[in-house]
C-alpha cells in the first residue's frame, strides 16, 4: 500500500503545508526510531529519516520547503528524546548531508519520470543509496562525533546497516500521475 506523501504543486501555501506534513511524518519516523535507542541504549538499528528526506530531495526542486520541514521534524525528535545538545543536532545534518547527495546521486543516475524500470536502474538505486552513501554518511558521522576505539566498527557497520535496511526496504521511486513520491508500507 503506497500513500502518496509529496505532489509538487505551484502554490506556496500548498509547499508549506506539504514542508508541515513531511515534517510531521520525519518527526513521527525519528521519534520511533530514538526510541530503539532509549529502550536498547546503542544505536537503532533502523533510520527511516534519512530514507524519507532523500526521496523528497529526489522529488522537489531545491528552491522548495519541504526538506526542510523533514530536517525540522528530525530535530525536534533529538532535541526532545535525546538532549538540547549540539551535539545531537549533528546527526540531523549528517541526515540532511546524506539525503542530499543521495539525491544528486539518484538524479545523475536515474531518470526522474521512471526511475526505476529496469534492472539496471535497481542496481544503480541499490549501489548509491543502498550501499555507497550510508557508508559516506556513516564515515561522516564517526569523524563528527569523534567515535573512537573498540565501538567505531560496531557504530559505523550498525549505521550503514540501519540506513541500507530503511532506504532499500522502505523506498520505491515511482511516478503515478505527475511527480510523486511513495513510501511502502
Amino acid at each position: 500500500m503506497g500513500v502518496e506523501l509529496l505532489s509538487l504543486s505551484a502554490t506556496p501555501s500548498a509547499r508549506l503545508l506539504s514542508a508541515l506534513l513531511l515534517g510531521v511524518t520525519a518527526f513521527l519516523l525519528t521519534l520511533f526510531c530514538l526510541e530503539l535507542i532509549v529502550f536498547s541504549g546503542l544505536i537503532s538499528q533502523l533510520w527511516f529519516a534519512t530514507a524519507l528526506m532523500t526521496v523528497v530531495a529526489f522529488r522537489t526542486p531545491s528552491h522548495q520547503a519541504p526538506l526542510l520541514g523533514c530536517a525540522a521534524g528530525t530535530a525536534l525528535a533529538n532535541t526532545l528524546i535525546l538532549e538540547p545538545e549540539p551535539a545531537n543536532l549533528k546527526f540531523t545534518l549528517i541526515n540532511l548531508l546524506q539525503a542530499i547527495a543521495g539525491s544528486v546521486l539518484l538524479r545523475q543516475l536515474l531518470r526522474c519520470h521512471a526511475p526505476l524500470n529496469t534492472l539496471l536502474d535497481w542496481l544503480r538505486f541499490m549501489l548509491s543509496v543502498g550501499v555507497l552513501i550510508p557508508r559516506l554518511g556513516g564515515l561522516l558521522a564517526v569523524w563528527m562525533m569523534h567515535i573512537r576505539g573498540e565501538s567505531t566498527l560496531s557504530f559505523l557497520f550498525t549505521w550503514v546497516i540501519a540506513e541500507s535496511i530503511c532506504m532499500l526496504g522502505l523506498v520505491r521511486l515511482e511516478t503515478h500521475g505527475s511527480a510523486s513520491a511513495q513510501i511502502v508500507t
